[in-house]
């Protein structure tokens, strides 16, 4: 399972711009890149460090900005290492073809001011760096403060940009965390100390010194020559020692992200348990609700019955009053009228 990958970073300076931009242009020494492989980069707009600053601060001349306002967004396009292995040249640059075409349909092509194909790390992948102009004035936020825009930020890039070329969208609410590029160089300052040895500029030959090493005579440039040398030769050893260094230090990331992707492929699998049990728990609690309709239904028919029960009780009660009381009138009746022939006999 290949996924597509998108993140973003808020930048609010100048000089933090200048420092990642430096980075990307392969303007200063870039550890986790290739330098052979460099030439192969590729960028669309400003080409330099000098170019990207210059054209930020003319635009930022023509536009409201607050104090510590994000001047910048850095975005980062990329995907899953083994989708890059299967796929062809072509199929490469379309898909970064599309992430650019959404790029810039979502902030406007005179906003991306520099949008750069890396291929010289491991993965090829895309950085670029945009002016996040909204109304008329910088606001980023409107852009990607809020968990809500970010998700729906993934999911738009998502359908637009890789569904096609058979990328799956990262999981919604993952808690999965990427290896950022600062940690990364933190860890490999931690393991590699810095050199102590100090490389001499290369020493320049004059016209005598050019005519002694044609004879073979030794002077004080060709000493300096030897000596540069030997020190680069040292230099070589110590960054061959580094390198070995950061071979073991990259094998313990490829285990970290073999865990994460288990990890994925862990959650991959109870997400589709999730859906498969969801039908059958929809339906149950749909049958509880009947349940419970038939339930409230018998309880009121209940109720029902023991008002009329409790009517017939008291209408039995009534009648044997009423009864009792009728004949004590009667009773009084006849001992009145015997009352009355007893005295006309008298």
């Amino acid at each position: 399972m290949a996924f597509a990958i998108m993140r973003t970073a808020k930048i609010t300076t100048i000089g933090n711009l200048a420092g990642s931009a430096s980075h990307n242009f392969r303007e200063r020494e870039t550890l986790n890149a290739d330098p052979a492989l460099t030439k192969l980069n590729y960028t669309s707009g400003a080409r330099s460090t000098k170019q990207v600053i210059d054209v930020f601060n003319e635009r930022l001349s023509e536009i409201k900005a607050r104090k510590n306002a994000v001047i910048c967004v850095e975005y980062f396009f990329g995907a899953s290492p083994e989708w890059f292995k299967t796929v062809s040249h072509n199929q490469r640059e379309e898909y970064f073809n599309s992430c650019e075409k959404w790029l810039r349909e979502k902030h406007g092509s005179e906003n991306v001011i520099s949008f750069t194909r890396q291929y010289d790390e491991t993965s090829p992948h895309v950085c670029a760096y945009v002016l996040p102009v909204a109304d008329g004035k910088l606001n980023a936020s409107k852009f990607l403060d809020g968990r809500k825009k970010l998700t729906e930020m993934q999911t738009d890039f998502h359908q637009k940009a890789a569904k096609r070329f058979g990328l799956e969208r990262g999981i919604e609410g993952s808690k999965a965390k990427h290896q950022t590029v600062k940690r990364f160089y933190s860890l490999i300052s931690s393991s590699t100390p810095a050199s102590r040895i100090k490389i001499p500029p290369k020493p320049i030959a004059g016209f005598f010194d050019k005519l002694s090493s044609s004879f073979g005579v030794e002077t004080k440039y060709s000493n300096n020559v030897k000596k540069r040398e030997l020190i680069l030769e040292q230099k070589r050893k110590e960054d061959r020692a580094a390198l070995e260094v950061l071979k073991s230090k990259s094998s313990a990331f490829d285990v970290s992200d073999k865990s994460r992707k288990d990890c994925f492929l862990r959650s991959s699998d109870a997400e589709r348990e999730l859906k498969r049990l969801k039908p059958a728990s929809e339906q149950l609690i749909a049958e509880l609700s009947t349940v419970r309709e038939k339930l409230q239904r018998v309880e009121s028919r209940l109720r029902d019955l023991k008002s009329i029960v409790q009517k017939s009780v008291d209408d039995t009660q009534l009648k044997k009053i009423m009864t009792a009381f009728n004949t004590n009138n009667t009773n009084k009746t006849l001992f009145a009228r015997e009352d009355t022939v007893d005295s006309s006999s008298a």
